[in-house]
């Protein structure tokens, strides 16, 4: 039984010295000022890197933005030059720059499809008006059929 008792005993003398040296190498080796000075150091360069690509963004705007000014000057002489030609009043005023609207007038509105009345089939009226240039939407639409059927109609006839 003694014997056992100083096993026992030996046992966690070791146990405790090796739980001190474990100990004194892991604070010899993970410094928590070092860890702070890598963290400070990762954070300042993630900052460097943050502010260059901000500096970079402004930089492109700002270019876009005196493009599209000029390009908007290049715009308000050219409708001053046609307002001219035109024979518009002078006191019109069309300018971007200045936020005001540019009145719009509508000369045609979008072609209607040119389909005879009477008993002409919907086949016939589908391909007249895929001839005429109308899509399949739009003919399935204006003629209030499925859009199956008007692409079926368009892809049998080879139209």
């Amino acid at each position: 039984m003694i014997t056992f008792i100083v096993m026992t005993a030996l046992n966690i003398s070791g146990l405790f010295f090796i739980y001190y040296l474990v100990r004194r190498e892991i604070k010899r080796t993970v410094n928590p000022r070092d860890i702070l000075k890598a963290i400070e150091a990762d954070i300042n360069s993630v900052l460097t890197e943050l502010n260059n690509t901000t500096d970079r963004n402004v930089t492109i705007i700002e270019e876009a933005t005196e493009h599209l000014k000029k390009v908007i000057e290049d715009a308000d002489k050219r409708i001053r030059i046609l307002e001219k030609a035109g024979g518009r009043k002078q006191g019109e005023d069309y300018s971007f720059l200045k936020s005001q609207a540019v009145p719009i007038q509508i000369k045609d509105p979008a072609p209607q499809p040119v389909v005879s009345k009477g008993t002409v089939s919907n086949k016939e009226k589908v391909l007249t008006m895929y001839r005429q240039g109308f899509n399949a939407g739009i003919i399935a639409q204006r003629l209030e059929m499925p859009l199956g059927e008007v692409e079926l109609i368009i892809s049998i006839t080879g139209a």
